[in-house]
């Protein structure tokens, strides 16, 4: 985002140049540029602690705000006792409404699949692709 507002404030005080007859001022494009970065800064991280004329004072000692590292838990398929089935069965829709799939997996106690099967449903929401799935 920094290089749009290095552009932008050079375009407009080129402007103001060309078509007012201003003098060339360096010092105030590079304070323009600071306190264009520090607004775009405290708009997207309003809790980031200071005000826009701090961080555009300061610009080398901020940094956005760390995001949480997304923790992704993997599920493993658990055997289900001796002789017994178990059937696992899905449904997706992308858009709701919108192209809509059904699918699912029969195992039996040693995780051996026994019957799978996916189908294309046509064009419901996910709620009712999960019901069918099931069906």
């Amino acid at each position: 985002m920094s290089f749009y507002a290095i552009v932008w404030s050079i375009w407009l005080h080129g402007n103001e140049v060309v078509f007012h007859s201003k003098r060339v001022n360096p010092s105030q494009v590079i304070e323009l540029i600071k306190l264009r970065i520090a607004m775009w800064v405290k708009a997207n991280w309003p809790d980031i602690g200071m005000c826009h004329m701090d961080i555009a004072r300061c610009l080398k000692n901020v940094s956005p705000p760390v995001k949480p590292v997304k923790v992704r838990h993997l599920l493993n398929w658990c055997n289900s006792p001796q002789r017994v089935l178990k059937f696992n069965v899905d449904g997706s829709s992308r858009g709701k409404p919108g192209p809509t799939g059904i699918g699912g997996v029969m195992r039996d106690h040693s995780g051996c699949v026994k019957i799978r099967f996916s189908k294309s449903i046509g064009v419901v929401d996910s709620n009712l692709a999960e019901l069918l799935a099931i069906r």
